[in-house]
């Protein structure tokens, strides 16, 4: 986080704070612009600045969320009108979306993979993805150019977006949402997709949820089908919920 100030021979003390943690600076400039870096980066919502000058002084802070804000909408607004567009990306339900070489390769190395190596993506400008509906894709391009928080009923389908291109941020949304919103009737899908993808979280995450609620989850129609599919991975847990009664 930067703090951008012009301040005329004085000493300001400077408290950074978002949610409950904080960060103190006392800061000392004679007669400069002085630009001063918290020695953590915080995300650019809900901040709040607090500056106490020993001597009467005018200052100027400027925060990046508004530029980030307008950033954000700018790249919305390219892909929307599909202006200066290089690229189609063709969903398994045939739908087109018009995108940018330049952004999805700055987002995601696996895409800049592709336009490298693979002669006909770069002979047709199309890329067709066989494994994601529109729906999804919609979604995935939105984020990969604006970075906004995606629809929370997606987040399984968008997981495996994430970690077919690499997108480790968007790969840690989902998994935030999916383990926030973890049942006995969902924890076995959500076991499964963190076994597939090779997400640690996931799996220790959901593995931790059916042992503390063994009894409700073993009786759920997707806790029989993983008992035949995987079934020493269900005595596994089985066994740990036992020893925890012990």
């Amino acid at each position: 986080m930067l703090i951008s100030c012009n301040i005329q021979d004085t000493i300001f003390y400077a408290t950074l704070c978002y949610d409950e943690d904080q960060a103190n600076e006392k800061i000392s400039t004679i007669g400069q612009k002085y630009i001063a870096c918290f020695k953590r980066s915080y995300p650019p919502v809900d901040v709040r600045l607090e500056v106490q000058c020993e001597s009467a002084t005018q200052f100027k802070f400027e925060s990046n969320k508004q530029a980030l804000t307008d950033i954000s909408m700018d790249f919305a607004n390219i892909l929307a009108s599909k202006e200066f567009s290089d690229v189609t990306l063709v969903a398994q339900d045939r739908f087109e979306f018009k995108a940018h070489k330049v952004v999805l390769c700055a987002r995601s190395e696996v895409f800049a993979a592709m336009f490298r190596n693979d002669l006909q993506e770069k002979l047709t400008g199309s890329i067709t993805i066989d494994d994601m509906d529109s729906d999804v894709l919609k979604e995935l391009l939105n984020y990969i150019y604006t970075d906004e928080e995606i629809p929370k009923e997606m987040a399984a389908d968008l997981f495996v977006a994430a970690n077919k291109y690499a997108l480790s941020a968007l790969q840690k949304m989902c998994e935030d949402f999916l383990i926030e919103a973890m049942s006995a009737d969902t924890v076995v899908d959500i076991l499964l997709l963190g076994d597939r993808h090779a997400s640690e979280r996931l799996k220790s995450k959901a593995v931790q949820f059916a042992i503390e609620n063994i009894k409700t989850v073993s009786a759920t129609e997707s806790w029989k089908i993983l008992r035949e599919i995987e079934f020493e991975l269900c005595m596994d847990i089985l066994e740990k919920a036992m020893q925890g009664r012990i």
